[in-house]
């Protein structure tokens, strides 16, 4: 069914982002991370399930890799776009970064879910 730690890797990559973006700021702020992480983890739930959906049923690592090539598409294009542009134009650069990011967060925890169950299965 093909390689589950390629998506792993993928996603624990995606997932040290914010955990580095933490290091860099104070520990104090360590409640309004957890917060937003409790916010960001429903939103990005249907992203999750459609990850999921795709790596057990879908046999071709491309049709696997799709959503997670287009949010990273999408993350890197906006964050070009928001070092070139200035006042109001930087909403047009997330309003591309947080779907972006939902979808990536998405997906990383669908590998992960997949990963954990196909651990589980042998």
């Amino acid at each position: 069914m093909g390689n589950p730690k390629l998506g792993l890797k993928i996603a624990l990559c995606g997932a040290l982002l914010p955990v580095a973006v933490l290091c860099v700021f104070r520990w104090r702020y360590i409640t309004a991370f957890l917060s937003l992480c409790f916010a960001w983890v429903p939103l990005c739930a249907p992203f999750c399930l459609l990850q999921l959906f795709l790596c057990q049923r879908c046999r071709d690592i491309v049709l696997r890799l799709l959503p997670l090539g287009a949010a990273c598409v999408g993350v890197l294009w906006s964050l070009w776009y928001l070092s070139q542009s200035s006042n109001w134009e930087v909403l047009g650069g997330l309003f591309v970064l947080v779907p972006s990011m939902l979808v990536l967060t998405g997906c990383g925890l669908g590998w992960l879910v997949w990963y954990l169950m196909e651990r589980r299965e042998k």
